[in-house]
């Protein structure tokens, strides 16, 4: 199964949108559903034309009810809202639930870092952590301006 979402990453890094959605079918007929594939296809489809909204809309909320602590799936979701439906009430409740989840998920990294570092009695102070970790918090926040959406 890596190899296979190897491949389809490929295809999707060489804007081959039309060979990853073969590749994701097969997929999907292999193992079903999964909120990451469905992510996939319905960016493919949005990027090569052949789906229509609706059915990339489907894709997103079928992939949000997989698994609703998926955060890309709740962000291609607000994004779609936001950008082709024009509903940015709708997109404000997907990224608001996307960043309680990430916020949940940093602070989890935040203190096993922190617990790591007085396992191994680091000689770096656990104080010296939080700038770095304040550091790479607002290094996420930045925008670029040309595309509208967060760097990185």
């Amino acid at each position: 199964m890596n190899a296979a979402l190897d491949q389809i990453r490929s295809y999707m890094s060489a804007h081959d949108f039309d060979a990853a959605l073969r590749s994701i079918e097969e997929l999907e007929n292999e193992s079903g559903d999964s909120p990451r594939l469905l992510v996939w296809k319905a960016g493919c489809l949005q990027l090569s034309d052949r789906g229509t909204p609706e059915e990339v809309e489907r894709m997103l909320l079928r992939a949000v009810e997989l698994d609703e602590e998926y955060v890309p799936a709740l962000v291609e979701l607000g994004w779609f809202r936001l950008n082709v439906q024009d509903d940015a009430a709708g997109a404000k409740q997907a990224f608001d639930r996307a960043r309680e989840l990430l916020k949940k998920q940093i602070g989890e990294t935040y203190r096993g870092a922190l617990a790591c570092a007085q396992e191994l009695r680091s000689s770096q102070s656990l104080s010296a952590f939080q700038p770095e970790f304040e550091r790479d918090l607002l290094e996420n926040l930045k925008y670029d301006v040309r595309r509208e959406r967060p760097a990185g």
